[in-house]
């Protein structure tokens, strides 16, 4: 097998557990991270879902729900965050370096309708410097049940404004993972 862990569960208990790290790697080990009084389900009509940073070379972050409120605003590698409700609703999800959140590093859409009342986690995974065939990073969504999606990224329609500064278009780490999220849809569909 790839590794081996000696864990004790109580009975009686929900946990969430997440295979996180690098396999042969001593500064990411691979290991386990493991949640417990998880919830099946949510504790009222909101979506209930609490955060996990699983990138091993994304800096600490700020998760911020677009024009609502910040959802975390720290989290480093290996950490999560506490539950988190929010009304089922349609949202853009930033995630900007912790300690400065006007400096937006990645965004993502997330359709929560039809979701309330669940329970899930969210969380990052993938390189964010991926080489070759390393899987770019990512945030997915897991309901209680399982079910497991990748959030997809949110593309601007704004007008750019060139009376301040300028960002080179076409990106291609954004085209990279347009790409890899294009080739990861034909599987969940």
């Amino acid at each position: 097998g790839v590794a081996n862990f000696d864990i004790t569960l109580a009975t009686d208990e929900t946990y969430v557990v997440l295979a996180q790290g690098i396999v042969g790697d001593d500064v990411t080990p691979f290991t386990l991270l493991i949640k417990d009084n998880a919830r099946e389900t949510s504790t009222g009509e909101n979506f209930e879902f609490f955060i996990v940073h699983g990138s091993t070379d994304a800096p600490a972050v700020a998760v911020i729900a677009r024009d609502v409120a910040t959802l975390a605003p720290d989290l480093s590698y290996g950490e999560f965050s506490e539950y988190i409700g929010v009304p089922e609703d349609e949202y853009i999800v930033d995630l900007a370096p912790a300690g400065n959140e006007s400096t937006i590093l990645l965004s993502y859409t997330a359709n929560l309708l039809g979701l309330g009342g669940e329970s899930a986690v969210i969380f990052a995974s993938g390189f964010l410097n991926a080489e070759g065939d390393d899987p770019m990073f990512g945030l997915y969504v897991t309901l209680a049940d399982g079910t497991t999606m990748p959030l997809p990224l949110f593309v601007s329609t704004r007008t750019p404004d060139f009376t301040g500064t300028v960002s080179a278009f076409p990106n291609p780490v954004m085209e990279k993972l347009n790409l890899q999220i294009q080739n990861a849809l034909p599987g969940l569909i």
